[in-house]
């Protein structure tokens, strides 16, 4: 099967090692982290349970005007890839896990949903180094909703 061409080129920069980093990420307060970098603002805690798609995209919108699911490309540049960044995301079967995040995030789980305007099936995006990038999902099982607006 031919994976869209957005897909393919986040997962090779993932590869490579070329992606953002969580570069300078800022605490506004309030629950809201800013990226100075993209001018993008992040909540800081993801919704705290598994979560399906329409819901997560749901849980984005309630939080006010402009807030939504990430792309593929936003959730990527959050991505550190050299791990010298990170935050606690969950636990799988009993053992804590690490996202490659700025530590301002309060996550629960290691993959949020993602934006899906421009392909058929929703997918998440792993920010853990055992599961990084963009991927499809079976069920909700540590799916999560982490919500981004323009700043």
């Amino acid at each position: 099967m031919k994976r869209p061409l957005g897909i393919a080129i986040v997962a090779a920069a993932l590869a490579l090692g070329a992606c953002g980093g969580s570069r300078g990420i800022e605490d506004l307060g309030g629950g809201v982290l800013k990226d100075p970098a993209t001018g993008l603002e992040w909540s800081q805690s993801d919704n705290g349970a598994d979560i399906d798609w329409p819901a997560a995209r749901d849980w984005c919108a309630a939080r006010g005007a402009g807030w939504r699911l990430a792309t593929i490309e936003e959730l990527a540049a959050l991505y550190d890839p050299s791990g010298a960044k990170h935050a606690p995301c969950g636990n799988y079967d009993g053992q804590p896990m690490t996202c490659n995040v700025s530590p301002l995030f309060r996550l629960s789980g290691p993959t949020p949903w993602t934006r899906s305007d421009d392909i058929a099936r929703p997918l998440i995006f792993g920010l853990s180094p055992l599961r990084k990038g963009p991927g499809p999902i079976d069920g909700i099982d540590g799916a999560r909703a982490l919500c981004v607006r323009k700043g």
